[in-house]
């Protein structure tokens, strides 16, 4: 618990943590080199995303929780071969995405068909800025409601 640390103890923890983003950032580093290497670059749909964020001290909370931004706001970055020519590159599409929607996006790219027991819905269409007026890139309809679930039927337990 967060509340037994002392600053040295959460210290440890959080550089430990962002010691482990920077080596998967090192490591994405050597991947995209070997991928402009063997010329598959151009060729290959990156989508960098997480499972849950970390609360890392926020709120007095270690770990994922689901009540603060920082446990449910997580990366999603997408770069498409197939979208750089449109000059969008680097664009924040402030919209609600889910990981379900990460399958969809995949197999709509590869031009397969996406199953209709499918729960997301591809992300393709968010990638498109160029086709959209300006005004309406950051409003177009894409979901309208987050879904949250808490079972409270331990929480007279947790003390215990």
């Amino acid at each position: 618990l967060i509340s037994e640390m002392d600053e040295d103890e959460l210290y440890l923890v959080k550089s430990s943590y962002y010691a482990l983003i920077s080596e998967m950032d090192s490591n994405l580093g050597l991947l995209f080199d070997s991928l402009k290497a063997s010329g598959q670059w151009e060729n290959t749909l990156i989508i960098f995303t997480s499972d849950h964020g970390e609360m890392m001290g926020d709120h007095w909370f270690m770990g994922k929780l689901g009540f603060h931004e920082s446990s449910f706001h997580i990366p999603l970055v997408v770069r498409d071969p197939d979208r750089l020519s449109y000059g969008d590159c680097g664009e924040e599409a402030i919209l609600f995405t889910e990981n379900v929607d990460i399958m969809p996006t995949i197999l709509e790219w590869l031009s397969l068909k996406i199953p209709h027991q499918c729960d997301g819905m591809s992300l393709l269409p968010i990638l498109d800025f160029h086709k959209l007026p300006k005004e309406n890139q950051y409003v177009f309809e894409w979901r309208n409601a987050a879904h949250f679930e808490v079972n409270y039927s331990c929480w007279g337990q947790l003390g215990d």
